[in-house]
């Protein structure tokens, strides 16, 4: 089955996917991840985020897993372009109904930068989703800018409240890019995500060591 490019609104992403030579469905399962290598930690650059929702962690949790993709990566910087399943060997484009987040998904998304005039496609591959622990562990795609990953982690504070953690570990053959520009814009992406979270509950949410 061929990947219906018409339905993908961001030039960039349909770029990435030609330079690839990613033209069916099944073409995506070749994409390859750069994992963060948990024993090799002191490779990588790590950047934490942290927030506070004051929505029970079994709520908030649920909404994570279920939130269409095209409402979590919404924003001035962020769009949604596309989404694979491994499992399925199927896609997802930003029209589609959506069940919930699963292991072995690729999500395809466009960062906008500078008003627009660079435009950068990245992806992000659903490694581990942990109900027990409350967390998702997510890896970039191999052919990215970075190399690593990013891990999402909610703990009950009490009842009514949850925090939740971003953890990502990330290196690059940059220097420059992975001490100035990688912290700057990843903050403002991920702070978009974790906002759409809980604009999906019609609140907003407080952050806490940033």
């Amino acid at each position: 089955m061929h990947i219906e490019l018409d339905k993908i609104s961001q030039p960039s992403i349909a770029a990435w996917l030609k330079k690839f030579k990613i033209k069916e469905v099944a073409d995506l399962s070749r994409i390859k991840t750069t994992c963060v290598d948990d024993s090799k930690l002191e490779n990588y650059t790590p950047h934490l985020l942290e927030y506070l929702f004051d929505y029970p962690v079994d709520k908030v949790w649920n909404t994570y897993l279920t939130a269409h993709p095209r409402q979590v990566w919404n924003g001035n910087m962020v769009s949604f372009g596309i989404m694979y399943s491994l499992k399925e060997n199927k896609v997802l484009y930003k029209d589609d109904d959506f069940s919930r987040m699963e292991e072995g998904q690729i999500y395809l998304v466009n960062l906008k930068f500078y008003g627009g005039i660079y435009n950068l496609p990245v992806g992000q591959y659903v490694k581990n989703i942990n109900p027990d622990k409350k967390e998702i562990t997510l890896c970039y795609l191999e052919h990215g800018k970075s190399k690593g990953g990013q891990k999402i982690i909610l703990e009950s504070i009490n009842r009514d409240k949850t925090k939740v953690t971003h953890l990502t570990h990330y290196k690059s053959n940059s220097a420059f890019r992975d001490k100035y520009l990688y912290p700057f814009f990843h903050k403002k992406t991920v702070d978009e995500y974790h906002h759409n979270i809980l604009r999906i509950h019609g609140k907003s949410f407080s952050k806490i060591n940033i």
